[in-house]
């Protein structure tokens, strides 16, 4: 199969998830959890591809308008890293297009994300999503400060804050990817999202929370 796009957006969602049964298409808000980032991306003017195992998946996907690329059983367990599948859709590619890699744990990603985030391709070879988070006292497991003295505990404004990645999005060259094996290389710039926008489903108190916040977005827009 030979892609030719520019811009391509993919999806990865195997069939499999350890934290919730079926996560993918579990319904949320009315609809599969995946509908949310198929339809941001759909409405940023994206080709989207869905690169999964499962064949139910696949069938869904292609009912919501995007195109099912199925991945080779190898590039989908537990213990494989992202970008092994990245690497199997980019290599189907005949030249290099930007790829826009989208992880369906974060439905309340919008399509202005998705555009803002490759406006800043202009400056960067690659960008990622992140919010921000001001300092705050870290612990070790063994009740130890992390970074910072119980004598002269910091003040939060002497502390820099730090970008925290929230895996929403990531924007690359499909070459970049081939060549680093990773899902951004070069000079990396960061999209700021707010914390709320930023929230991933990876287990039932997840889903409980984003579900509420997912809610108000859709009671808002109508």
């Amino acid at each position: 199969m030979k892609l030719d796009t520019d811009t391509i957006c993919i999806i990865l969602a195997r069939k499999n998830s350890k934290g919730i049964k079926n996560k993918n298409i579990k319904p949320i808000c009315d609809n599969p959890l995946i509908f949310y980032n198929i339809n941001s991306s759909l409405k940023a003017g994206l080709k989207t591809y869905v690169s999964s195992d499962c064949d139910n998946i696949l069938k869904f996907s292609e009912e919501c308008g995007a195109i099912p690329f199925k991945r080779n059983s190898k590039y989908a367990s537990s213990t494989s890293p992202s970008e092994e599948a990245l690497l199997e859709f980019c290599y189907t590619l005949d030249r290099n297009v930007t790829i826009v890699f989208v992880q369906p744990t974060s439905p309340l990603l919008e399509s202005k994300h998705l555009l803002e985030g490759l406006n800043l391709l202009t400056s960067f070879d690659s960008v990622f999503s992140a919010y921000k988070q001001h300092w705050l006292p870290n612990w070790s497991k063994n009740i130890h400060p992390i970074g910072w003295s119980l004598n002269s505990r910091p003040m939060r404004q002497d502390k820099s804050p730090v970008y925290i990645e929230n895996g929403a999005f990531y924007i690359s060259k499909s070459d970049d990817i081939k060549k680093s094996k990773l899902r951004y290389s070069g000079n990396i710039g960061i999209y700021e999202m707010s914390l709320q926008d930023s929230f991933q489903i990876d287990n039932l108190q997840d889903w409980e929370l984003v579900e509420q916040l997912l809610y108000g977005k859709i009671k808002q827009s109508m």
